[in-house]
C-alpha cells in the first residue's frame, strides 16, 4: 500500500527552499541526496541526531499527512480529485517568513513559518482533508497512538492525522531531532549565518501556485509523483 500525502513545495528558486533543502541534504524535487551544508560544523553523529527524520521528507509543508496510506488503485482517483481541486485555487502568497520560535514544535523541531492573511492556505487544508482524506486504507500514526490526548486521537480517527483541521500549524521542517533549548538555539543560529533564509521582505515572501502528490520512495526519503497548478481566479470569480 502506497504511503503517501498532499505537500507545499516552495519554488525552487525560493530562498527558503534552497536554505532547506541545503540543511537536510536532500532536495525532494530532484529526488537528490547530498550532504548537508551544515556538515563539518557539527559532529557526524550529532548532525544526523539533530535532524532527525527531517531529511527524508525534503523541504515541505504538510496539507494531509505524508503518512496515510492508500490502495495503489485509487491513486488516479486522488489524482483526478487534485487536479479538480487545482483547477478552483486561485495561487496565493505567503508573507511573514520566519523561523517559528513561538511554535509548540520547540525545542524538537526547528521550523520556517508563514502567514497566509487571506485564509488561502487554511482553505486549501480544509479542501484536502475533505476530498483525499476520506480515501485513505490506513495511516501509519495509528502506530504511535499513544503520544495524543483525546482531541487529537478524535481527529486522528476522522481524517487519519491528529494534526489535521484545528490542530493544523503550516510550518516548513529544518531539523525534528534537537534534544532541548541550547541545541534548538545553536542549531538555529548555524542555519541563519550559512544558508541566510530570510534576509529581506522578498526572501520572507512566498508566492504558492502548486501542490503535490508526494510518495515514500524505496528509499527512504519521499518524492513528486504528481504536481497540480492552480488555475483558480482570485476572488472565485
Amino acid at each position: 500500500m502506497p504511503t503517501c500525502g498532499v505537500f507545499l513545495i516552495p519554488p525552487a528558486d525560493n530562498p527558503l527552499y534552497q536554505a532547506g533543502t541545503a540543511v537536510l541534504g536532500y532536495d525532494i524535487r530532484r529526488r537528490n541526496r547530498f550532504e548537508s551544508v551544515l556538515a563539518g560544523l557539527i559532529d557526524v553523529q550529532r548532525l544526523h541526531s539533530w535532524l532527525g527524520t527531517a531529511p527524508s521528507y525534503g523541504l515541505h509543508m504538510t496539507i494531509a499527512a505524508g503518512w496515510l496510506e492508500f490502495d495503489e488503485a485509487d491513486l488516479p482517483e486522488i489524482e483526478t480529485r487534485l487536479e479538480w481541486l487545482a483547477g478552483r485555487t486561485a495561487p496565493f502568497v505567503l508573507t511573514g517568513g520566519r523561523f517559528g520560535d513561538d511554535l509548540p514544535f520547540r525545542p524538537g523541531t526547528l521550523a520556517a513559518t508563514h502567514d497566509s492573511v487571506d485564509g488561502a492556505l487554511r482553505g486549501l487544508e480544509r479542501h484536502v482533508v475533505t476530498l483525499i482524506s476520506p480515501l485513505r486504507s490506513g495511516t501509519k500514526y495509528d502506530t504511535v497512538r499513544g503520544r495524543y490526548p483525546a482531541p487529537r486521537l478524535r481527529t486522528l480517527d476522522r481524517h487519519g492525522d491528529p494534526n489535521a483541521r484545528e490542530f493544523f500549524i503550516p510550518h516548513w521542517t529544518f531539523a525534528s531531532g534537537l534534544p532541548d533549548d541550547d541545541a534548538y538555539v545553536a542549531f538555529r543560529d548555524l542555519v541563519v549565518e550559512h544558508t541566510h533564509p530570510f534576509v529581506d521582505e522578498p526572501s520572507r515572501t512566498m508566492h504558492v501556485d502548486e501542490v503535490h502528490l508526494v510518495e515514500l520512495l524505496g528509499s527512504g526519503y519521499y518524492g513528486i509523483r504528481a504536481s497540480f497548478a492552480f488555475r483558480g481566479l482570485a476572488g472565485g470569480q
